[in-house]
């Protein structure tokens, strides 16, 4: 049996009432002067030729599709309060265009002295009539009689065959019409079929990409689940979003309240390996949420045929979940009528599921493209030109973007150059340069955030802020141009928080674990053009991708951003450019097999900012095992003041992690002697506080501690490191020189000294570290929250909450090797002594990142690593300070 991988990456592009009537009764008392044959001109969405679909296959499904067998229409009279009550049928008989999307059928008429609608019915007869023959005259109000409009899919094998059950449709005139002896027809009725329409291709090759889906995925059959058998033939009012005369568009599914499910699955085959198209119609259903049941989504299970290299193929079908899914990817999308749901398989990394049922009780994360049918304004020479998208609307936040999708049969298309604020439509707004707001965006066929083929009619935009201004809502319309064919979108974009420019906050690191691939995000205010590139001297950073794109998790930026590793960076390039805000994802083009030599691979990043007169170095690292920072033998930098004398031999591998109770408590932890504790889950997190010869631990989310210790220690490391130690079994504090005697600060008997700083020097005195840099670190929990005041009113600087919170730090980095690791800046629970403020209070929290060593310095004192913004030196505190925790590898 195969294992398991589910890679596969989809895009897709898109009142009761009772009684009888009669025919002859006319409720209204009104005298008929008559009845008048007119002709109906009723037009259906037509289905534009597909890019990823056999022509044959469109045209025969087109044809089906548009089959009207019936015409039943309801008369509806409008009174003076703009009411609308039942007032008359009328039957339709074909006259011409039949098949076609655009067909001509005629029915006789009543002359009367008010107003009318006219709703028109196809393909339901049976249905039409049951409901026009439980109605009470006078009592049928227009809404309320139409939602008693229910089909029933009566396929036995519950298939949806347009050719033996063609589609129920909806129609109406969407004005009032007085119709007079001189009526003659009745124009320009738009209709909606009742179901929606799901086609599967394999992709062609992607030149912008890269990617040929084609060489590795042969697809061979599809099974439709959880399908629903009936459904309400008209919409709901409110389910409209567009209902001008020239566009009718639903944004909402009209569901009966208990509607029949057929869980499945419905079997499709195909024999061209690439596509099954014009064979999967579904009625509406509602969205559901993954976390209650994902099993009751309507969805699809793929399979097909897997090679890793386009020669060889798989013998045995893999099995791929589809879930039809919103950006977030917490649930499934509304099935809309008269959508055509076309699922374009663009990668397969790896075999799927074994069987049908595997993939399909799996929970592989897909993304969607949902295009509506071909609907199209129906005067003038509109019709012959076609521009789809599969959304109208889009909300962005200040670190995701929107992706919308687009085809169309024009040479060019893009994004104008000039939208405008407000309500919408352009007329009496205040226009706006698109790209003066959305990144890359407008005035060309293919930015860096706009793409369009002609050649295959595709195409797709990223739309994403280049302003840091907080905003609670901002809305702006942008128009899609095909040749003066426009489509509106409306953009709403939230700018939560305000970030911090580059120059005054910089990012100075990313951090994977060696099985994370996914994204980390760097973002800062600034003004005017920035570039960022993966630095690739040695073949080192081959393994580090870029995209300026943001993704599409609109929680990002909150408490709750979701995790990093469910969204990969995809199209990742080695560099990337913007004007404005920066903004760039980091991601890993594969995961790293650790060895003990080499717990970590690293690369590094530049940024070049403020016009190209600044640069910035951000330090990227792979891997969680403790490893060295400077190694032994390394040589201080030249030119650099160091009081080392002898060759580095005290280099020891850092965890990048400092301790955390596992347990997350509240208050004072653990015991005074002998208490063991674990890792924090990011290098960012601060984790807990240590009294220098105790294992008690504080937590770090209040200022005043709870039960603070103020007894002095007391005996050096050596004589208590049994009972002293808190570092997990394998680690231990590392030491600032001896750990038997007062440590006096030199260089050459420090493990911390030589481990971290280039060029080490001895004593206590403040001194810049020509090798650390002080900033933000990007490890997939830092990156992803807002930033904030820390607890301490340290402004910009803090992020997370309670025993998780998370701070900018100090990063030590080798420049030779580029090996890193980040220390945060957690704070000190202060032991005052003489000075004001209580035993244990929280203080420099976001300001300064200090770990304690093993050496002592007097028997009050002992040695520990201080870092703030300008300075990275050893220093002396009191033992009873509370003070985070760096273990070191115990070998």
């Amino acid at each position: 049996m195969k294992i398991p991988y589910n890679n596969l990456s989809i895009a897709l592009l898109a009142l009761f009432l009772a009684g009888c009537v009669k025919e002859t009764d006319d409720p209204a008392g009104h005298a008929n002067t008559g009845e008048v044959e007119a002709g109906f001109h009723i037009f259906l969405p037509a289905d534009d030729p597909s890019i990823t679909n056999p022509v044959s296959a469109m045209t025969r499904s087109a044809t089906q599709e548009n089959t009207i067998r019936t015409i039943d229409i309801l008369a509806f009279r409008i009174n003076a309060d703009n009411t609308e009550y039942f007032d008359y049928y009328a039957e339709g008989k074909p006259a011409s265009g039949a098949g076609t999307s655009k067909q001509t059928f005629r029915a006789s008429i009543r002359v009367k002295e008010y107003k009318q609608r006219f709703v028109v019915i196809a393909n339901a007869r049976d249905e039409v009539m049951k409901l026009i023959g439980s109605v009470e005259w006078r009592k049928a109000p227009k809404d309320g009689m139409l939602r008693m409009l229910e089909f029933t899919n009566r396929a036995s094998d519950h298939r949806w065959n347009a050719s033996d059950i063609p589609f129920p449709m909806w129609g109406e005139t969407s004005t009032p019409l007085l119709i007079t002896p001189f009526t003659s027809a009745i124009d320009d009725i738009l209709m909606l079929r009742m179901v929606a329409r799901i086609d599967v291709a394999v992709a062609k090759d992607d030149p912008v990409s890269g990617r040929k889906p084609r060489e590795h995925f042969k697809l061979a059959e599809v099974y439709l689940y959880n399908i629903k058998d009936n459904g309400h033939i008209v919409p709901d009012r409110n389910a409209l979003a567009s209902s001008s005369p020239g566009n009718l568009i639903v944004d909402k599914p009209t569901v009966p309240t208990d509607p029949g499910n057929w869980a499945g699955p419905i079997l499709y085959t195909t024999g061209d390996e690439v596509s099954l198209t014009g064979e999967m119609y579904i009625l509406e259903a509602k969205a559901t949420v993954f976390s209650q049941n994902r099993l009751d989504a309507t969805g699809l299970v793929i399979g097909g045929y897997y090679s890793s290299d386009g020669v060889v193929w798989d013998t045995e079908r893999s099995y791929y979940r589809l879930d039809m899914t919103t950006t977030d990817k917490t649930r499934s999308r509304d099935i809309l009528r008269n959508h055509n749901y076309r699922l374009r398989i663009v990668e397969v990394t790896g075999p799927g599921s074994p069987t049908p049922r595997i993939a399909w009780e799996s929970a592989t994360p897909m993304d969607l493209m949902v295009a509506e049918w071909n609907i199209q304004t129906v005067s003038g020479d509109i019709l012959s030109r076609r521009l789809n998208t599969s959304s109208a609307r889009a909300v962005i936040t200040g670190m995701t973007a929107s992706r919308i999708y687009f085809w169309s049969d024009q040479p060019t298309v893009m994004i104008d150059e000039e939208g405008d604020l407000g309500g919408s439509g352009r007329a009496g707004k205040i226009p706006f340069r698109v790209n003066d707001f959305f990144d890359d965006l407008a005035g060309a066929v293919n930015t860096s955030m706009f793409h369009y083929d002609p050649l295959s009619g595709e195409g797709y935009m990223d739309i994403a802020t280049i302003s840091a201004k907080q905003v609670n809502n901002d809305v702006r319309h942008i128009y899609l141009n095909a040749n003066g064919l426009r489509r509106e979108i409306t953009v709403s974009t939230r700018v939560a928080y305000q970030p911090r420019p580059f120059n005054e906050f910089p990012w100075v690191g990313t951090f994977h674990r060696s099985d994370e691939v996914g994204e980390r995000v760097i973002y800062s205010d600034h003004t005017g053009a920035w570039s960022a590139q993966v630095d690739d001297p040695m073949g080192g950073g081959s393994f580090v991708i870029l995209s300026k794109v943001p993704g599409n998790n609109k929680d990002l930026g909150t408490e709750s951003p979701g995790n990093a590793e469910d969204y990969p960076v995809r199209d990742g390039v080695k560099s990337v450019e913007g004007n404005g805000r920066i903004y760039f994802r980091v991601g890993m083009a594969s995961t790293y097999t650790p060895t003990p030599t080499a717990p970590a691979r690293y690369a590094t990043i530049t940024v070049n900012y403020s016009d190209g007169g600044a640069t910035a170095k951000i330090y990227v690292r792979q891997g969680e095992g403790a490893d060295y920072v400077m190694r032994n033998g390394d040589p201080p930098v030249a030119g650099g003041d160091t009081e080392l004398t002898r060759t580095r031999t005290l280099a020891k591998k850092f965890s990048p992690y400092n301790l955390t109770d596992p347990q997350r408590g509240v208050g004072r932890v653990g015991n005074a002697t002998g208490t063991k504790y674990v890792f924090t889950d990011y290098p960012t997190q601060g984790g807990y506080y240590f009294q220098w010869g105790r294992t008690y631990a504080w937590d770090p989310r209040t200022v005043k501690a709870v039960n603070w210790n103020w007894n002095n220690i007391g005996g050096n490391w050596d004589n208590n490191k049994r009972l002293w130690e808190t570092c997990p079994a394998g680690y231990r504090r590392p030491n600032d020189g001896s750990t038997a005697t007062a440590g006096t600060g030199m260089a050459n008997d420090s493990e911390i000294r030589q481990s971290l700083f280039s060029n080490p020097r001895n004593g206590w005195e403040g001194v810049p570290a020509n090798n650390a840099l002080w900033g933000y670190y990007a490890d997939g929990f830092f990156d992803r929250r807002p930033i904030r005041t820390s607890i301490t009113d340290v402004p910009a600087s803090a992020t997370g909450a309670d025993a998780e919170l998370a701070y900018l730090g100090r990063l030590f980095f080798n420049p030779y090797t580029h090996a890193s690791v980040f220390l945060p800046a957690a704070g000190v629970r202060k032991d005052p002594n003489n000075n004001p403020g209580p035993l244990g209070a929280l203080s420099y929290a976001g300001s300064m990142c200090v770990i304690w060593s093993a050496t002592y310095s007097s028997s009050t004192d002992a040695s520990y690593l201080s870092n703030n913004r300008l300075f990275a030196h050893l220093w002396r505190a009191g033992q009873r300070n509370g003070i985070s925790i760096r273990c070191i590898k115990d070998e």
